[in-house]
């Protein structure tokens, strides 16, 4: 019999024998030889380990105050399909800050591996903390609460996305995000603030939001970029732990849609959503139709397309009660 040693094997037989291997597995192998190394950073072996990345359960603690967040987040099979479609075959221009460097990074390559540390270590995309609450009208058997709190989103993709952000009931036992996002809007209405300029940057900054009231929010957010909201109002009810939970969908901003929401400033900073608003005519200047600024009646649902990634957060009131 002949004795083959694994050392010796093909390199395509080596990438079949390292599908389906975990990251620490993979780490061992890619130590051992030159020629490991380069098949354990191949990009189909890597698809592989970023498909299980988001797939619940998957919890993690956002902040370390006494009034944490936990969250759990998903990828969706669009978002995989979309990996191997695009990523690797991509142009990402633009300037990204210093402060950025993650992105900076994401920017740079094109190794899904590289991908992978970036989602490992800020895949949660959509961070909330909340610094005061306070109580409103009772509904049935859950309390009312009016939470202010500080948001971070954060697009990992190379293009422009949408966040729908939404508090979601404690009957809830289940997600109400669904694998093609519409926006059923009764009433919707943009806003506008104009944002900070982050350092070495000219030129007017701004922040936009469809508030949909019930439904949730909406913002749409440059590729490879970040929104930063320092003091922001929602509400919701809560249950008898305390705690509130907001549950948000991201995906890729369809070319062709009615919702007229211009895209924020790329990285932009807000002080405060309670800040005099950007005026109508100013906003229209911005592409936004008039009847955007009051509440818009829509009669047919409108669709954002498949999301590429969903989850929740659940913030613990018990200590701002």
């Amino acid at each position: 019999a002949t004795v083959v040693q694994i050392a010796m094997l093909p390199c395509d037989l080596l990438e079949r024998a390292f599908l389906g291997l975990d990251v620490a597995s993979l780490g061992r192998c890619a130590l051992a030889t030159r020629a490991w190394s380069d098949v354990a950073g191949r990009d189909q072996v890597w698809l592989q380990v970023i498909s299980s990345l988001g797939q619940q359960p998957y919890a993690l603690t956002v902040t370390e105050t006494g009034a944490r967040s936990a969250g759990r987040q998903t990828f969706h099979s669009s978002a995989i399909a979309f990996l191997t479609r695009s990523w690797m075959d991509r142009e990402l221009g633009g300037e990204i800050l210093a402060s950025r460097h993650h992105l900076r990074r994401l920017q740079e390559t094109r190794e899904l591996r590289q991908l992978y540390r970036f989602l490992h270590c800020f895949h949660s995309a959509v961070e909330v903390e909340p610094m005061s609450a306070r109580r409103t009208q009772a509904w049935y058997n859950s309390e009312g609460v009016s939470v202010a709190c500080t948001i971070e989103i954060l697009n990992f993709w190379p293009h422009s996305s949408w966040v729908l952000l939404r508090p979601a009931s404690p009957e809830e036992t289940h997600s109400s995000l669904t694998e093609s996002q519409e926006l059923d809007l009764l009433s919707a209405c943009i806003f506008g603030w104009q944002a900070q300029c982050p350092p070495g940057r000219l030129g007017a900054q701004y922040c936009f939001i469809l508030d949909c009231h019930t439904r949730g929010e909406l913002f749409r957010i440059p590729a490879l970029s970040s929104l930063e909201i320092g003091s922001h109002k929602v509400s919701g009810r809560v249950g008898a732990d305390k705690t509130l939970r907001l549950e948000f969908v991201m995906g890729r901003w369809p070319e062709a849609t009615c919702i007229p929401l211009p895209e924020s400033s790329t990285d932009a900073f807000l002080n405060s959503t309670t800040d005099a608003f950007v005026d109508a005519s100013e906003l229209q200047e911005l592409g936004v139709p008039e009847q955007w600024l009051e509440p818009c009646v829509l009669t047919e649902s409108t669709g954002l397309g498949p999301p590429l990634l969903s989850g929740s957060i659940d913030l613990d009131l018990s200590a701002l009660s």
